[in-house]
């Protein structure tokens, strides 16, 4: 983000769906090259503060953005907050930081923990490209608790609608994607998971971007790490699903 070493023509932003699932190996071309920035655990309010804050003001503008929409990102699970990352951050931002927000402590805190370091043991760093770090296959995926809706889903529809007017004021073209999700079977009979999303995605129609729909693009448990986020073989069936959608309903490629 702050050293320019890529400059990507397609920006990749959303939680660890992505970081898992997106490879920019896959998505690239000769003159088109790919990054993805997705983060653990990022809301739309905290991917908005990021945007706004460091991407605008550090990092060139790309052509295309692909913005990741899950039900997750309304939930309790998603709580990263800006403070969390500062020992990622410029000397002068860190500084201006900590001496305005309110969660000062955790800046000062997370900029010197040598805890903070540390990975998640079962992703495979070895073949960490751009941004795009993959789980293994497994014998059968984890298991996960279905995260209920936050009290402040009105407030992250918000943050997600101005994140994408800021990406379109920045003649970015915004692409929102959904990602396949391996669901327990009494959430697929109850249907929760589907009249969320489909409610979600009507309150969004009226940003008039393309919306990519993979909820039902995989469903064997072979490709899924947990019952969230592919594993390596799943990441390469969306990847590419993926750019042959981006050839046919962009022009990022021509």
């Amino acid at each position: 983000l702050f050293d320019h070493s890529i400059k990507a023509d397609i920006a990749i932003f959303g939680s660890s769906k992505l970081i898992r699932a997106l490879d920019p190996k896959i998505l690239e071309e000769d003159n088109i090259s790919v990054y993805n920035f997705g983060i653990e655990a990022a809301s739309p309010e905290y991917t908005y503060n990021w945007y706004t804050n460091f991407f605008r003001e550090y990092y060139p503008k790309p052509r295309l953005v692909i913005l990741d929409i899950n039900w997750s990102m309304f939930t309790e699970f998603s709580f990263r907050k800006i403070e969390q990352d500062s020992r990622f951050y410029p000397l002068s931002e860190f500084i201006n930081l900590t001496i305005h927000s309110s969660n000062w402590k955790e800046s000062l805190l997370k900029r010197t923990a040598l805890l903070n370091r540390a990975k998640d043991c079962n992703e495979l760093t070895e073949l960490t490209y751009n941004g795009y770090t993959p789980y293994p296959r497994t014998e059968k995926p984890k298991v996960l608790p279905y995260p209920e809706l936050s009290d402040n889903f009105d407030t992250q529809l918000e943050f997600l609608k101005k994140l994408i007017h800021k990406i379109k004021e920045d003649n970015a073209e915004v692409v929102l994607l959904i990602m396949p999700e391996l669901l327990r079977e009494e959430i697929k009979k109850e249907d929760v998971f589907d009249k969320n999303m489909n409610l979600l995605l009507s309150d969004l129609e009226k940003e008039k971007v393309i919306t990519l729909d993979y909820r039902n693009l995989i469903e064997a448990d072979t490709m899924f790490y947990d019952l969230e986020h592919l594993n390596m073989e799943g990441a390469k069936i969306v990847s590419q699903k993926l750019k042959d959608d981006l050839l046919r309903l962009t022009y990022i490629y021509n």
